[in-house]
């Protein structure tokens, strides 16, 4: 993995992003304040709860969001490639849904290439050298069949290797394994790393599975109600998280934790993004720590130990962390 320590090479930087939607002449913030910055090469996870907002993150960096939901303040700042690469690239949560259903695979490959001005001639030995480096051997033979005939974790590979027919800088993988048996989530996951070593690309990782970003990820980037709320480097994170919201993940992950006795459930419930109707800490309600001060205001963000940064009133205290029975993925 990336040292994050030593990366200062930016290549996306998110700045005070905010996401609104329009309803019945009233607009709300589903996503207010994420700054992040990803640096070229670097592998970044952002984790959290289904419905916290990640994946509208993912939409707004592809410039992919609904009609009814605009990015009301914040800048994506991208920086120049240097080789004429497009910018991102995206896998998404669906692997059989993001194909097209009455296209043979080797029609989509075309599609793809064609938009990208590849010669006609060269198209077909593009695909075939595409899928044999997601590892679909004999590649002539996948190029032959419809979506319908190929297993989920088939078509993810097949939609990794139409991403990266793009050699986009930035690969943007939305919940990659959703609906995958656990070894081939495994896979697809450990195939993801290999390719973005190999082509030097940067990731965002979208998931909310803890010890899947820990393992994947140079840095983790944990949101909560469409609030950025703790950014650590991966190998920290266990030892180092403040947030209440990420010691409660950590103690919700059954990977992380020494016994069963120790396993916890977030508390409380995740607030619906849409009927939240001003700044404050969004995590409030579910923390034992919070105070009138956490429903008055959303904290700032603020700079820890380790290149990472915070944001909450009453943080857990970093002497009381080592006590903490847990399991290092990383040691």
């Amino acid at each position: 993995m990336t040292d994050p320590s030593t990366v200062t090479d930016s290549l996306l930087e998110i700045r005070n992003l905010r996401i609104e939607l329009a309803s019945h002449g009233r607009t709300h913030a589903l996503i207010e304040g994420i700054d992040l910055r990803i640096a070229r090469g670097e592998a970044v996870a952002l984790i959290g709860e289904s419905g916290s907002g990640k994946s509208l993150t993912a939409l707004a960096v592809m410039n992919l969001l609904p009609p009814a939901l605009h990015a009301s303040g914040g800048a994506l700042r991208w920086h120049e490639t240097g080789d004429g690469a497009p910018a991102a690239a995206m896998v998404f949560q669906n692997p059989r849904a993001a194909l097209n259903p009455v296209r043979r695979i080797g029609q989509q490959f075309d599609d793809v290439l064609r938009t990208m001005r590849v010669p006609r001639r060269a198209r077909a030995q593009r695909a075939v050298q595409l899928l044999e480096q997601v590892a679909m051997s004999p590649a002539q033979r996948y190029l032959r069949a419809w979506p319908h005939e190929l297993s989920g974790g088939l078509c993810q590979r097949v939609s990794l290797a139409l991403a990266l027919a793009r050699e986009a800088a930035l690969l943007v993988a939305d919940e990659p394994t959703t609906g995958l048996d656990a070894v081939t989530q495994s896979q697809v996951l450990t195939l993801i790393g290999e390719l973005r070593r190999a082509r030097r690309m940067a990731l965002l990782l979208i998931t909310h599975d803890l010890g899947a970003a820990l393992h994947h990820s140079d840095r983790v980037a944990v949101m909560h109600a469409g609030q950025l709320v703790e950014v650590l480097p991966s190998r920290d994170f266990l030892r180092n998280a403040r947030h209440p919201y990420s010691r409660a993940l950590i103690s919700a992950t059954p990977a992380l934790v020494s016994t069963l006795g120790q396993l916890r459930g977030v508390p409380g419930e995740l607030p619906e993004l849409a009927h939240i109707d001003r700044a404050t800490c969004r995590f409030h309600a579910r923390c034992a720590n919070a105070t009138p001060q956490c429903v008055e205001a959303a904290p700032p963000a603020v700079e820890t130990t380790g290149g990472g940064h915070l944001r909450c009133w009453h943080p857990a205290p970093a002497d009381a962390l080592s006590t903490l029975p847990l399991t290092d993925c990383h040691a």
